[in-house]
């Protein structure tokens, strides 16, 4: 299944701006209801597990020299 319109069209929102200040996106999006997971990027190896590998790699040493930045995005009312 696919996600909902509505999402659907926010990712490639996200990822037409993001390639537009060249930022590269890359991830997964996933829904319980309806079932359904996406992959998604704006860079040709989105869907390479070797990239998420890394990226997750290259997170944990920035965490741990204080070099991440989170935001967490509160959910709507």
């Amino acid at each position: 299944m696919q996600l909902p319109e509505q999402t659907k069209a926010a990712l490639y929102y996200l990822l037409q701006t993001a390639a537009k200040d060249n930022v590269t996106i890359a991830g997964f999006a996933f829904s319980e209801n309806p079932p359904s997971v996406t992959n998604f990027g704006n860079c040709t190896d989105c869907g390479e597990i070797k990239l998420y590998e890394l990226l997750c790699e290259m997170a944990a040493d920035k965490r741990r020299a204080g070099q991440v930045l989170t935001e967490t995005v509160p959910r709507p009312a």
